[in-house]
């Protein structure tokens, strides 16, 4: 099990981005996503993750989820406990080697 951030708002730039997995994390990280800012950190409380453009605004925390094995960043909407591929995503790692 695992816990993902999914986009709650679209933007101009990303007007389709709502429902989408933007980070994976283990059950075992804490999540603190505040008004400001999102935090991960360890099972110690020892943060290792500042992210300054995921709040409790534009991001919504899921537990307890099932990981596609395939997994990336983007790659994925989660809602109503169900993953589905975004339709013409691209893997950057691809891009970049091009």
């Amino acid at each position: 099990m695992a816990q993902t951030i999914t986009w709650n708002t679209n933007t101009d730039e990303q007007p389709n981005r709502i429902n989408t997995s933007i980070y994976l994390f283990e059950d075992s990280d804490v999540i603190d996503i505040a008004s400001d800012q999102t935090t991960v950190s360890d099972s110690d409380g020892n943060p290792t993750l500042i992210i300054s453009d995921v709040n409790s605004g534009n991001a919504t925390l899921h537990t307890g989820v099932e990981t596609p094995e395939d997994y990336f960043g983007w790659k994925y909407t989660y809602a109503d406990d169900t993953w589905t591929a975004v339709e013409g995503w691209v893997d950057p790692r691809l891009e970049e080697e091009e």
